[in-house]
């Protein structure tokens, strides 16, 4: 059923009939058509009805407050008829039938009133008033003109001051919040504690527990992102508070730590430590530097990196005087005759020169000066005092050493020798040659030495070969790893064999290999199969297992975790009461806290009912419209507002009030006007 919430008009002293004009201006709105009533006698009933066009449904309206007489009511059309209605009071005719000229008469048992149509005002309705309902601005609603403005009176499911806005907040869709109608939809204004489009969820960060970071929802609590510099749950720790660095700048380091920025001269993580305070430099002066080092000043003499060096404290200045200098060396000054770095040198104290006389240079090396029929650089050689050439003549040289001429049919260094051929010296087929030392040999490839006596000299076999003689005294090589042939001249590759098993791959290294293994084989020729587990490498009596391609996978008991169960659960240790364990911290459920989850949360709302509808929030109720009080228990009366003035009557239905003006008071709503 339609229905259409009106204001009641306010009554005026008497007037004349209004038969067509409460039809006038159509109050029902777009979409419907207004009929006049008539009760059974033909009288008109001061009321009328407002059908809707689509499907001819009706809803009568009495603006006067009656209910339209016990007669049936007709519909009339919207035109009506001139006639007015007359109300009978003690037996006498109703006096202000004929004096409402655009309004209609109504008595309230003690006196007649006048009620004007739109558009008219005035003790009689006969002051024209600009009808501002013609057309209808209420686009779902009654329409009502005061002369000066226009009130609209919505139907239901519509809001707003021309009743062009959808209700969208009956029923409130706003848990624990207001609603606030827009063009949008609905918008929520939650209350203190609440967030969401529908205010349905707790919000853990109001107030911001996160003293120095910001906070952030996780649906059962939350979680703080604290500032630079700042640790801890709540964000409220700081390192650098107690200034941990003595001579130095603190700074946070972002993870719950701090560093250090010492000042010069100092060091250590807190900056308490000075090089120089246990005094390092023996014989100088020390300088601490900001890396935390020193550097040391050494007194004139002194060296070393703590100045605790002289070197002329040993006498290195074996024959002379040690003098110091700046750079932390020294000087020496030799005494006559020594020469050298450490004055240790006199090269002719050992009388060095045999048959001469020795001259010292000064830079500790000598001279020899030789006697007569002597020479070399110690005056011990004599050239040809003792007739070296056994059938020749000797002849000294420039060098110091001699030549001889031979006699004929003699040879030799020293003329000593006759055809050394002749008696075949050379072994083996080899050739002999003389010369003027004695004779040359040239021997057969396979043979060597100065008669070609040894198969091995010069030595036949390459690339470091080893040569032997066998039984015929013949040559025999023995070939290093890599080499092969008569003479060890071929290289051979010692991976061509492939002696890596099981899949290894064999690398030359020089002339050694080196097997690379594949998993999960080892040694030198990767034919040692691994056991992965022997030893057991999972710790806390942990079990090892093999997979498919021998791999090791460690079975931890419970409290232990990791790929060897190093990792020991930090969860092991906790009691969470009432909750889960995660990461070495308790996670309550909703209604449990505490940092072991002992505390119960007591829910406020727990012991508290509210009545006709109303919302618990924080132990307090929120009211629906038109109820209040603590529990929601007192449904509240449109007229204990008062809104009649000047002494009128409120009377009220439901949220529709009206007033009832004392003689002399008029006004459209509120008996406002004299």
């Amino acid at each position: 059923m339609l229905q259409l919430l009106i204001l009641a008009v306010v009554a005026f002293v008497v007037a004349e009939g209004f038969s067509t004009s409460l039809c006038s201006g159509n109050p029902c709105g777009t979409g419907y058509t207004c009929y006049l009533l008539f009760q059974s006698d033909g009288y008109d009933s001061n009321g009328f009805q407002c059908c809707d066009n689509s499907n001819s449904k009706c809803t009568s309206f009495f603006p006067d407050g009656s209910s339209g007489g016990s007669g049936t009511n007709y519909l009339g059309g919207s035109s009506g008829s001139s006639g007015s209605s007359a109300i009978s009071v003690n037996g006498d005719y109703d006096y202000c039938i004929t004096n409402c000229k655009n309004g209609y008469c109504t008595y309230d048992g003690s006196m007649y009133v006048c009620n004007c149509v739109s558009g008219y005002s005035g003790t009689m309705c006969n002051t024209y008033a600009y009808d501002y309902c013609t057309p209808n601005p209420c686009k779902n609603g009654y329409c009502s003109s005061s002369g000066t403005s226009y009130s609209c009176y919505c139907y239901s499911g519509y809001v707003g001051s021309d009743c062009d806005t959808y209700d969208y907040c009956t029923p409130n869709p706003c848990l624990y919040g207001t609603c606030q109608n827009t063009v949008n939809g609905p918008e929520c204004s939650c209350y203190s504690g609440y967030s969401g489009s529908s205010c349905d969820t707790y919000d853990y960060c109001n107030p911001n527990p996160c003293v120095y970071g910001t906070c952030s929802n996780t649906g059962s609590g939350y979680e703080c992102s604290c500032y630079s510099g700042y640790s801890g749950k709540s964000c409220d720790e700081n390192p650098c508070s107690v200034n941990p660095c003595v001579q130095g700048t603190c700074t946070p380091d972002g993870n719950g730590g701090y560093t250090c920025t010492c000042n010069n001269g100092y060091y250590g993580t807190n900056c308490d430590k000075n090089p120089c305070s246990v005094n390092p430099c023996v014989h100088g002066t020390c300088v601490s530097s900001s890396d935390g080092g020193y550097t040391c000043t050494c007194h004139s003499g002194y060296y070393g990196t703590n100045c605790d060096t002289n070197p002329c404290s040993v006498n290195p200045c074996q024959h002379g005087t040690c003098t110091t200098s700046r750079n932390g060396g020294y000087t020496c000054k030799c005494h006559t005759g020594y020469s050298g770095t450490h004055c240790d040198k006199n090269p002719c104290s050992v009388n060095p020169c045999q048959h001469g006389t020795c001259y010292d240079n000064g830079n500790g090396e000598y001279t020899c000066s030789c006697h007569t029929g002597y020479s070399g650089t110690h005056c011990d050689q004599d050239q040809c005092s003792n007739a070296p050439c056994a059938h020749g003549t000797c002849y000294p040289t420039s060098t110091g050493s001699y030549s001889c001429s031979c006699q004929p049919g003699y040879s030799g260094y020293n003329c000593d020798q006759t055809n050394p051929c002749d008696s075949h010296p050379c072994k083996h087929g080899g050739t002999c040659t003389p010369t003027t030392t004695g004779y040359t040999c040239s021997c057969p490839w396979n043979y060597g030495g100065p008669n070609c006596d040894n198969a091995c000299d010069p030595n036949p076999c390459e690339n470091g070969g080893t040569c032997t003689l066998d039984l015929w005294e013949k040559a025999q090589c023995q070939c290093p790893k890599g080499y092969a042939g008569p003479r060890c001249q071929t290289a051979i590759d010692p991976c061509d064999s492939n002696p890596c098993q099981n899949g290894g791959s064999c690398y030359r290294n020089l002339w050694e290999i080196k097997c690379v293994c594949v998993h999960p084989f080892a040694g030198d020729f990767c034919e040692i199969l691994l056991n992965p587990c022997d030893p057991n490498p999972c710790l806390n009596n942990g079990t090892c297992y093999h997979d498919g391609n021998w791999n090791k996978v460690c079975w931890c008991p419970d409290n232990f975790t990791g790929d060897e169960c190093q990792i020991e659960d930090p969860c092991n240790i906790i009691d969470c009461m009432n909750g889960t364990c995660e990461n070495g911290m308790c996670v309550c459920p909703p209604n449990v806290t505490g940092s072991t989850c002992e505390d119960p949360l007591i829910d406020p709302c727990e012991n508290v009912i509210c009545s006709n509808g109303g919302t618990c929030v924080d132990g307090m109720c929120i009211c629906p419209p038109d109820f209040s009080g603590n529990m929601c228990e007192v449904l509240e009366n449109v007229c204990d507002s008062m809104p009649c003035m000047n002494g009128g009557t409120c009377q009220s239905t439901g949220r529709i009030w009206s007033c009832a003006c004392p003689p002399g008071f008029g006004g459209e709503i509120d008996c406002s006007r004299p």
